[in-house]
């Protein structure tokens, strides 16, 4: 796929060329631990996740500080999420779950990732309780992915009472960071379409979108992009709605990021149909 369909639309290609030159690095062996988490975190939230696969494989098998074993493991595990394979996410994020001597934070955004996971298999339920385990251990970074989990988790119980105390919570304690900006954006407009207001759930998500795109983040810029083409047909706003839509799925089959790009395959037909 030519970078010139990205730039076309808008998107900053540079985290989509990081991709395809680290894809040629294939032997880590040499590398520090740190180097490998890096390297994976790189492509866990500013690339392609499958590729991070490797590097933080062998950081989890070298790692001896337990902190850095421990982060490396949760990186992976979202790598892993990312894709789609749920199962290889949940055997990586497992033993972070059997508390000490697992750091709390780690521990607790183990759980929110497989809290996720759940999520998109609409497992809301079992997703809530690892969620509400998370907000148990939580310290005062992690508190707001448990919050803004239990917030998603109450959308897909149809609770928008719940769904908004829990979000209100979320950005009680959001810091000025682009992913959590991002994702309380992306649970907004959810909580914004059940309450029919779908402009306000457009807004928000073409927000999160420029915000993914200046953090080269283009798997969250996919998601974004996802609210916004649903929320664009919920204005009645069909052509919008499909070049949202079709811009998050060439995100998605560039990156790989299986679980946004069926939904948004889902909805694009749908919006042709429309």
């Amino acid at each position: 796929m030519s970078w010139c369909r990205f730039a076309i639309r808008g998107w900053n290609p540079a985290s989509v060329r990081f991709v395809h030159e680290a894809r040629s690095q294939t032997d880590y062996r040499g590398l520090p631990v740190t180097s490998l988490i890096n390297i994976g975190n790189e492509f866990a939230f500013h690339g392609a996740p499958g590729p991070g696969i490797a590097p933080l494989t062998l950081a989890v098998d070298r790692a001896v500080d337990l902190a850095e074993h421990s982060q490396a493991r949760w990186i992976l595990g979202v790598c892993y999420s990312s894709i789609g394979k749920f199962v290889e996410s949940w055997d990586v994020l497992a033993p972070l779950l059997a508390g000490p001597p697992t750091p709390t934070h780690w521990a607790s955004l183990a759980h929110t990732t497989i809290a996720s996971t759940l999520r998109q298999q609409n497992e809301h339920t079992a997703a809530q309780r690892h969620d509400e385990q998370a907000l148990l251990i939580s310290d005062e970074v992690t508190a707001f992915d448990a919050y803004v989990g239990l917030a998603a988790d109450s959308v897909g119980q149809f609770d928008v009472s719940d769904a908004r105390r829990n979000w209100e919570l979320a950005r009680s304690v959001a810091r000025i960071e682009w992913r959590q900006q991002v994702r309380l954006a992306w649970v907004e407009a959810e909580i914004s379409l059940m309450e029919n207001r779908a402009d306000r759930a457009l807004q928000v998500s073409l927000t999160a979108a420029r915000v993914a795109d200046r953090s080269q983040a283009p798997r969250h810029r996919a998601k974004s992009l996802l609210f916004a083409g649903v929320s664009a047909l919920g204005v009645g706003d069909r052509g919008q709605a499909i070049q949202l839509l079709e811009e998050s799925v060439l995100i998605c089959d560039e990156l790989e990021l299986n679980p946004i790009a069926e939904p948004a395959r889902k909805m694009l037909a749908r919006a042709h149909c429309a």
